[in-house]
């Protein structure tokens, strides 16, 4: 501990290991990189140098980080929320292990066996307790006030809550080797969570710091109120040191309810305004459909979201922001929990305002609320209600197709009161369609005047009559797992006619 950068002072040995004098080492005590192996590792290590044979070392980088196949992976069913939330190691782990005997010589360096004191297991099992002991360190050295400087000050130390525990858990989360669609064992590239490893392999010397090197901001059981204004720091980036910036919010939710696919009660949003004025949403999440193409998204389905920018602008202002987008329990403020890493300055003010975290000004189809999101016009929608959503005319039929947990989007009017009109429907995969009047639907079903959950099949054929003029917008949400694709046709009286093609060019 004392002989950083390495943790170990090694005595040079006497001879050369194999009982021969060295004349090399004449110094008695030499400070190196060290690393330790087990016994019977070095045993092998020495028979195969004694044979003239190679000696190969593996990179941990390449077989340390891998995800085993049999690791359980994401979404959730229903509402497709990423799990595992963390990895810890559980293949292979070795530990005590007693026959329950108090006379049985249990003694040795062995494994397995009916005397073993060493047994070696593999699963979640063994993966639990490693995750658990990870949480209690982050506990302690938030109780202690490590977080504050570096060193020991329990003045300064907190009894954090679970949510600020998990946002360090997953602060920590490095990247994983996984296998992609093709197959292929490689690092995957997103910068957010993934339904393989979730926010990543447990590293908790990536977050936590002992001698002041790297900077920690914790934000513990604050408060926000449904349609409250958005909260923000100021973040100001260092000169550089190959570190990244990261951020995380975890927040305690209401209990769900098995009446709805969503079982996000209270929804909040981590928002990232950078230098040159772009805004990232947290978990880095993107969808796409035949409309609006391939986008970015805010989460509306996790409790926990996070932000990494791998390489910060030197010196560049960055804004954290925490939205409330929307509310099932509104009778009392939401707590919630935010972690920040890397090298930064927080300062007092950066002239943050509100329309910052709405995306192009709403694209001039929309207005920016007061809690910091856009509210799209009924025949727009996206992030920055910048995709106009196409428009079903009397006997015409239109296709759609839309990425797995993706909407996407049309409407039409009806112009005449007690009109009526007919839907004939279907997708593949699993699509799930809903329709309300003078409002955009959502997985919120009390806001949708019409909801079908589907699982592919034929095509179904729906009647509605005796309805009030005024626009009516279709959502067709892609469930679990995998992309849909289908046609929608509207017929029915009272509605609005297809446009007239202009006339052709006249006859000379």
């Amino acid at each position: 501990w004392d002989n950083a950068p390495y943790p170990f002072t090694m005595a040079a040995p006497l001879d050369d290991g194999y009982g021969t004098p060295g004349s090399n080492y004449s110094h008695p005590t030499v400070t190196i990189p060290s690393a330790m192996v087990s016994y019977a590792d070095g045993q092998k290590l020495y028979a195969l140098a004694d044979a003239g044979g190679a000696i190969t070392l593996a990179s941990l980088e390449e077989t340390g980080r891998d995800r085993a196949p049999y690791s359980a992976m994401g979404p959730t069913y229903y509402d497709l929320r990423i799990k595992p939330d963390v990895v810890c190691p559980g293949t292979k782990i070795r530990s005590a292990g007693s026959d329950a005997s108090l006379t049985t010589n249990q003694c040795g360096g062995f494994v397995e066996g009916t005397y073993s004191p060493i047994l070696e297991m593999t699963g979640t099992s063994m993966a639990a307790p490693l995750c658990a002991g990870a949480a209690a360190l982050v506990r302690q050295y938030l109780v202690e006030g490590w977080h504050v400087t570096g060193s020991k000050d329990t003045t300064r130390g907190i009894s954090p809550s679970a949510a600020l525990v998990k946002a360090f858990m997953i602060q920590s989360g490095t990247k994983m080797r996984t296998a992609d669609a093709a197959g292929v064992v490689r690092f995957m590239d997103d910068l957010g969570p993934t339904n393989q490893y979730g926010w990543g392999l447990v590293n908790l010397t990536s977050v936590l710091h002992f001698d002041g090197s790297r900077r920690i901001f914790v934000r513990d059981r604050a408060q926000i109120s449904y349609e409250g204004a958005p909260q923000h720091l100021c973040l100001r980036a260092g000169s550089g040191n190959g570190e990244h910036l990261r951020v995380s919010l975890v927040w305690t939710d209401y209990e769900g309810s098995p009446y709805y696919i969503t079982q996000l009660s209270n929804d909040l949003d981590l928002i990232m305004v950078a230098p040159d004025g772009s805004v990232v949403y947290g978990n880095h999440m993107s969808t796409t459909d035949s409309v609006g193409g391939l986008r970015k998204v805010a989460d509306k389905i996790n409790n926990a979201e996070q932000i990494t920018v791998p390489s910060p602008q030197s010196g560049g202002m960055y804004i954290v922001a925490v939205r409330p987008k929307w509310f099932w329990e509104t009778n009392g403020p939401q707590s919630y929990s935010l972690v920040v890493s890397g090298d930064f300055a927080e300062e007092a003010s950066c002239g943050f305002s509100t329309n910052q975290l709405c995306e192009n000004g709403c694209s001039g189809h929309g207005t920016c609320v007061g809690s910091g999101y856009c509210l799209c016009d009924l025949q727009y929608y996206g992030e920055d209600c910048s995709i106009a959503a196409p428009q079903l005319y009397a006997g015409t039929t239109r296709s759609y197709e839309v990425a797995s947990g993706g909407w996407t989007y049309m409407y039409w009017e009806v112009v005449e009161a007690g009109a009526s009109f007919t839907l004939e429907y279907g997708g593949t995969s699993d699509p799930d369609f809903y329709w309300s009047r003078n409002r955009v639907p959502s997985l919120d079903i009390s806001t949708a005047d019409f909801v079908d959950y589907r699982s592919g099949g034929p095509k179904v054929t729906r009647t509605f009559n005796n309805l009030a003029v005024g626009t009516y917008v279709l959502g067709i949400f892609a469930f679990c797992c995998s992309g849909s694709t289908g046609t929608i046709t509207l017929s029915g009286s009272g509605l609005t006619m297809p446009p007239t093609p202009p006339p052709g060019p006249t006859p000379s």
